[in-house]
């Protein structure tokens, strides 16, 4: 690739072979965003931010912002647009919660 260009390349071979080459915009792979936090009828809450295409974010959590107890619960790869998704199934236990994501 061209000088400055951060490229990925995946290797598949779920019902075959298939390659997925996936240019990272800018070279940066910090950047991301939580777009929406929403919480469904059943309690849970899905989590949805920007990030960068093929990058493994994790999910932390913490109960008390003046704490440093975040933990991690779980984590989610950016599809092909860099959406990144993932749904906290512990959260109708817990009366707040509190949530950042970590690029791996």
């Amino acid at each position: 690739p061209a000088a400055g260009r951060m490229m990925v390349i995946t290797y598949l071979t779920a019902g075959g072979n298939e390659i997925t080459l996936i240019e990272h915009p800018g070279g940066n792979l910090g950047n991301f965003s939580i777009s929406t936090i929403a919480r469904q009828t059943n309690g849970n809450i899905t989590l949805t931010g920007d990030g960068n295409p093929g990058s493994t974010y994790f999910i932390e959590a913490n109960t008390n912002l003046s704490t440093t107890n975040w933990i991690t619960i779980g984590s989610s790869l950016g599809a092909w647009d860099g959406t990144v998704y993932f749904t906290d199934t512990n959260a109708p236990s817990l009366p707040q919660r509190f949530y950042r994501f970590r690029l791996q």
